[in-house]
């Protein structure tokens, strides 16, 4: 129904398993998915939705600096988005019509290895979960709907801060949108559907393997257990 556009150093690359996705480049590469897709999108997600995104950020890149991975608005006053705070330390889920909520997941996802990071807005609440995992939840009362009409950008890959970077030679796949709120089930669901890297494949393990219990997952997020029976 809709085409999108790469910009700068941005191009379709496949990759050893045969997958295709997308590649930033290290020249203001990204992605324009075009503004009527926005706009027709975002109308509809008056209530509750879903935006899941899977990104493997390669060597050199932009993670020092604040970076977007997906932004889709109007300027630097209307959006919703998918933003890393500058120095890795903190990816986070943003919406903002003049007033901005955050949904911070207090980690920056590993180098070279692919991740999923998607973001579910239930009624007035916007959670973060990195790899299937929930982290950090945020109350807000804006749906992207209020500001559909007004859509400039809609864009992976780069930020409406001039001062931002760009997302340099990152690989993008699976951006995905649902008018609905997934489960916690389901959005590990989706995160799981990610094809397997080698490393995970062989079993490769960090030690120590450290549970402390502020999650499910251990303290390297390597492993991810499940509470059973109350």
């Amino acid at each position: 129904t809709y085409t999108a556009t790469p910009k700068g150093s941005a191009s379709f690359v496949t990759l050893e398993d045969g997958n295709r996705v997308l590649s930033t480049g290290n020249n203001n590469g990204y992605l324009d998915l075009g503004t009527q897709m926005a706009r027709n999108v975002f109308a509809q997600l008056k209530y509750d939705y879903t935006i899941s995104l899977d990104i493997n950020v390669c060597i050199p890149n932009s993670l020092g600096s604040f970076c977007w991975a997906w932004a889709i608005g109007n300027g630097t006053g209307q959006y919703s988005a998918l933003v890393n705070k500058a120095g890795n330390s903190d990816w986070y889920y943003e919406i903002k019509n003049s007033s901005a909520y955050m949904a911070y997941s207090s980690q920056g996802p590993r180098e070279e290895e692919w991740h999923t990071v998607t973001a579910v807005q239930k009624g007035n609440t916007c959670t973060i979960y990195v790899d299937g995992v929930r982290k950090n939840s945020t109350t807000t009362s804006i749906h992207p709907s209020e500001f559909a009409s007004s859509i400039t950008q809609s864009w992976l890959g780069r930020s409406p801060y001039s001062a931002d970077a760009y997302m340099t030679n990152a690989m993008m796949d699976n951006f995905r949108i649902y008018a609905k709120a997934l489960t916690d089930e389901e959005v590990k669901m989706v995160a799981d559907a990610r094809p397997k890297q080698q490393a995970e494949e062989e079993d490769e393990v960090t030690f120590p393997v450290i549970f402390d219990f502020s999650t499910l997952s251990d303290t390297a997020e390597q492993f991810t257990g499940t509470l059973k029976n109350g």
